[in-house]
């Protein structure tokens, strides 16, 4: 988080970011009576914003409009993969480039649609796990209906769709069986 005190309750928020070789930086001045964490959390909210007014004009947006799923994909990695954590990148990554990339890969970001969500989430219903030799379990399906929903998110923050066709695709995961015992109901061993 990069930011100044410049007055009394005026702080200045940086964005400072290299994309592709080029060094882009953003700048707000915001006043606030806010102390502490809530301020910590405020600038973050800003410096947020201003990243993705970075992203936003780093891309032609001609270019924007042509992306395909794996072009797209790809330049969420290299603009706000170095923003992520490690394991976090590798979670979004199996689920972004697996089936995923399978099913959408060629086709233009914009024109992936709610049924095209729904015929992918159709699929997995039908298919078998290598691993298991069962059918994929409702949480593996909610992983790529939150890492799709994200990436989708990033293209309407970047305004390339209005409207993620994920939004409304529902995976309910069944809660957990294990029953918890107060220790006071444990017999002496």
């Amino acid at each position: 988080m990069s930011y100044k005190k410049i007055g009394k309750n005026k702080y200045k928020i940086d964005a400072d970011k290299t994309i592709d070789g080029n060094r882009y930086r953003k700048a707000k001045r915001v006043t606030t009576d806010k102390k502490g964490s809530e301020l910590k959390a405020f600038i973050n909210s800003i410096e947020i914003e201003l990243y993705a007014e970075i992203d936003k004009e780093a891309m032609d947006p001609l270019k924007r409009i042509k992306m395909t799923y794996r072009e797209f994909v790809d330049y969420y990695f290299r603009t706000l993969g170095r923003e992520i954590a490690e394991l976090t990148k590798e979670y979004y990554k199996t689920y972004l480039y697996d089936r995923s990339m399978e099913f959408f890969g060629d086709m233009p970001i914009r024109g992936i649609e709610a049924k095209h969500a729904k015929e992918f989430f159709k699929m997995l219903d039908a298919e078998i796990s290598a691993t298991t030799k069962k059918p994929l379990s409702q949480k593996t399906k909610k992983h790529y209906k939150t890492s799709l929903n994200m990436l989708f998110n990033y293209a309407m923050d970047l305004e390339i769709i209005s409207t993620s066709p994920f939004k409304n695709i529902e995976v309910k995961v069944p809660r957990s069986k294990i029953k918890f015992i107060e220790p006071i109901n444990i017999p002496n061993i």
